[in-house]
């Protein structure tokens, strides 16, 4: 989840899959679902207000609000199936290497099925 001063935010949701290894396990390649959700964000210091813009779920997105604490640095974030714990990207990590991974954009349905699709304007 990434939070911009201008008020606007990212979230993303990646599940990766059907990974291919060479003999010395070097990772060769994969596939994976994406799912994406941008808009506004209001932080009243102990819950957020999202307001999607833009999602790669069909269909209209009202606005909701999820309560928040923090724990040193990571932002603990009350989600309706749990909490979901985001800490900073670690921009100290080098990249492993290149590896061709083909991303699918779409959206996740509560039972985990997926469905291909492309961001949209909501609401």
């Amino acid at each position: 989840m990434t939070f911009n001063p201008d008020g606007m935010y990212l979230w993303e949701q990646y599940v990766f899959g059907n990974y291919i290894f060479d003999a010395s396990g070097k990772f060769l390649s994969g596939t994976g679902n994406y799912q994406e959700e941008t808009g506004t964000f209001v932080d009243d210091g102990s819950a957020i207000t999202f307001s999607p813009t833009v999602s790669s779920c069909p269909g209209a997105d009202p606005p909701y609000t999820l309560t928040y604490t923090t724990d040193g640095t990571n932002l603990l974030l009350d989600r309706p199936e749990g909490t979901a714990t985001y800490a900073p990207e670690d921009t100290s990590v080098s990249a492993p290497g290149t590896a061709i991974v083909e991303i699918v954009t779409g959206c996740f349905a509560a039972d985990g099925s997926f469905t291909s699709g492309v961001p949209a304007s909501v609401n």
